[in-house]
């Protein structure tokens, strides 16, 4: 397509995001549950399809809920022949808990009852290729704690007054 230049009157626009690939958080899972008290990884892959090539991204300027991947590796996560690109996030450097805290007030917050500890929500995942194309993409996530780790965060929102 056509190219604008980034700087105008001294002020970068990075303009807006050109082109929205199609991403699957943890691949293979419909839910895709992620428990906020785990210290693993959340695997997300960028599909390669007709109008966005995933090995062109460039994986230092890649966030998912504000955190950064701490590892790729392009392979056919999808079967179709092309390789596709698959990000590592951790799963305590996300804002996800931040998330779930908001979810779970909304949710007690209708009636006073905690209808479900599981939370769905929709994460961002943003970046750039390596030709500066800017994209963002969206899956849903289903968030939830268990236990203890769910009983001291909602004592923790209570203490706060979120909820």
């Amino acid at each position: 397509g056509e190219s604008f230049g980034r700087i105008s009157a001294g002020i970068v626009d990075i303009g807006a995001f050109e082109v929205q690939p199609s991403i699957d958080v943890k691949p293979g899972s419909d839910r895709n549950p992620i428990n906020l008290a785990s210290n693993g990884v959340i695997a997300v892959a960028i599909f390669t399809t007709e109008g966005f090539d995933a090995s062109q991204v460039d994986t230092s300027t890649v966030v998912l809920a504000g955190a950064g991947a701490v590892h790729s590796a392009l392979e056919d996560v999808d079967g179709d022949g092309d390789l596709d690109m698959v990000l590592h996030f951790r799963v305590q450097e996300a804002n996800l808990l931040d998330m779930y805290a908001q979810l779970l007030a909304e949710d007690m917050n209708e009636d006073g009852v905690l209808d479900s500890k599981r939370q769905t929500a929709a994460v961002s995942l943003t970046g750039q290729t390596a030709t500066d194309e800017y994209f963002q993409a969206f899956d849903e996530v289903d968030l939830f704690l268990s236990g203890k780790n769910l009983q001291s965060f909602l004592e923790d929102l209570a203490a706060a007054g979120t909820i």
